[in-house]
Order: C-alpha cells, then structure tokens, then sequence
C-alpha cells in the first residue's frame, strides 16, 4: 500500500509539469499538505462515517479557488476511492519529487533556543553553497539540548550541540574507566 502513495505523487509530478507552473503546483502542495497534517483535519477527512460526498464538499468549502483544479481533483479521486489516508504521504512524496527535479534540499535545524533571522540565513547561505543546492530551512526549538545545534539536510546529519557533547564525554569516560579496569 506504500506504493499508493509514490503512485500518487507520481501522478501529480506529471500534472505539475504539464500544468506550466509546477512552481505553484508544489507551494499549493504544500499549502494541502500542511493543512491536512492538522489532526482535527485529518480526523474530519480520514473518518469512516463521514460520507465521501461531505468531505469533498468540506475540501471545496475550503480549497476551491484557492488550489489549482487537479490538485483539487486529486483529492476528490482520493477519498472517494477511500484513499484518504494517503493523501498526506502523497502530497508530501510529491514535495519532495518536485523539490529534487528544481535542486531545492529541506534543511531542519534544530536549536537549543530561537535562532536570529540573520542567524537562519547565515546557516542557509552556508548550507547552499556547501551542498551545491537552494536550502529551504526549518528551525524547530529544543530546550533539552542544553545549548548548540544540530542540522540535517539532504542525507547530511551534523549535531554541534551541548547534549551530544556531554553524551561523548560521558562514553569516552566510560571507556576510559572499563580501559583502567583492565589494565
């Protein structure tokens, strides 16, 4: 069923290339994608007593004029085949097709506390000119890291922060202390 979805992102890389402007096609994707991932959404779409009729009327309550026509469709097609649940993964497997066919990469950073805008961007610069790619960045705030940060980024995982430090320091003594032992 995993390739359901791959199936349907397939489908709407081809609209969107077709459509003339896939660029809009995926920001509206995104626009979906984001909506839908809301969990009342999600529970208002993916529930089985709600008719298929009232969700797609729900959708074009909301979406209609505001999405292009066949990613509208699309929706449409998916919950009256009662696909619902891969709409999500579909939309989000799509995002990705498109963003690897422009060389756009998604960078999440995270950060023991909010970063500067000219912090982000100093990290964005960086990151695009290190990967070769256009970098969109996420910046997500975990306290628990104590200080530092850490990214990653197209297959790239780098963690500079205080947490980590301290979880090496801790095995590195650990290993020290199992070495002295033996000796």
């Amino acid at each position: 069923m995993a390739q359901l979805g791959a199936r349907y992102a397939a489908a709407l890389f081809e609209l969107a290339t077709e459509s003339g402007s896939p660029e809009l096609f995926r920001d509206q994707a995104i626009l979906l994608r984001d909506s839908l991932s809301d969990t009342e959404c999600r529970r208002l779409i993916e529930h089985p007593l709600i008719s298929a009729t009232r969700k797609t009327e729900f959708l074009d309550s909301v979406f209609k004029g505001n999405i292009h026509i066949d990613l509208l469709s699309f929706l449409h097609i998916a919950i009256f085949k009662n696909r619902e649940e891969f709409i999500v993964p579909g939309l989000a497997l799509f995002i990705k097709r498109m963003d690897e066919h422009f060389g756009n990469v998604q960078a999440n950073i995270t950060s023991a506390s909010a970063l500067s805008g000219s912090q982000i961007a100093a990290l964005s610069t960086m990151l695009s000119r290190k990967l070769g790619k256009q970098v969109e960045v996420t910046v997500r705030v975990d306290p628990s890291l104590i200080g530092g940060f850490s990214v990653h980024a197209d297959g790239y995982f780098i963690d500079r922060t205080i947490k980590k430090r301290l979880s090496d320091m801790k095995l590195s003594l650990k290993r020290g202390a199992i070495s002295d032992s033996q000796a």
